[in-house]
């Protein structure tokens, strides 16, 4: 009983009103402390609040949707062209549930679509997530489904590269992946590349002032995609 005189009871108001997922490690701890001693409500709170912070990366919220849905500028565009956004880095196991969102969502109903994969706020890949892109990539051609990447950090886009997923397309942006869809471009990507890095944008025309703006790569690991 000693032991509650140093439980702060309030903050399990705050915790309520901030963010209620942040009582379960609270409430797991109490209560196993309270009926199976302080050692092991400690441990499973530790374990507790690992899961919690381990769960978004394992299934990260991944929003997929078609361009009918957004508010973007469709230019022209058909109906059938999925949007997929991820909220944070790419890793194992994320990888895997991102496949299972875009294949799902792309190969939903008879008519052919087009994916478009926003990469705005993924800053980090391990090698699993690079391989898992790769092998997602190779199924949906194999479905005759094209895959476009979006807004790619210049470190990931250096992993992609490594990968050497053939024929794999990039676009600086979704306005600008919809305008190479509209525009027919979207063949691979000796058709158009670019990137988008300090404001300025490369393409294929100017691919050899890539080392410039991508100042952030140790020089001589750019793998140059070939015109």
């Amino acid at each position: 009983m000693a032991v509650l005189d140093m439980i702060d009871f309030s903050m399990i108001k705050h915790l309520w009103v901030i963010n209620k997922i942040d009582l379960f490690p609270w409430i797991a701890t109490f209560f196993i402390s309270l009926f199976a001693g302080f050692e092991f409500g400690i441990l499973i709170g530790v374990a507790t609040s690992l899961l919690l912070l381990l769960y978004p990366w394992a299934r990260p919220a991944i929003k997929a949707r078609s361009v009918a849905e957004s508010k973007v500028e469709t230019h022209g565009c058909s109906d059938n062209i999925i949007l997929v956004s991820i909220p944070m880095g790419l890793m194992f196991p994320g990888v895997d549930h991102l496949r299972e969102k875009v294949e799902a969502k792309a190969l939903d109903g008879t008519s052919s679509k087009t994916v478009i994969v926003d990469f705005t706020h993924v800053v980090m890949m391990d090698y699993t997530a690079v391989i898992g892109v790769k092998e997602m990539y190779s199924y949906l051609q194999k479905k005759a489904t094209p895959l476009i990447l979006t807004n790619i950090q210049p470190a990931i886009l250096l992993k992609l590269q490594k990968a050497k997923i053939k024929d794999l397309c990039y676009a600086a942006s979704i306005e600008d992946a919809l305008r190479m869809i509209a525009d027919g471009e979207v063949k691979s990507r000796d058709d158009l590349v670019r990137i988008i890095t300090k404001d300025e944008i490369v393409s294929n025309d100017d691919i050899n002032v890539t080392h410039r703006l991508l100042s952030n790569i140790p020089k001589g690991e750019l793998e140059l995609i070939p015109k």
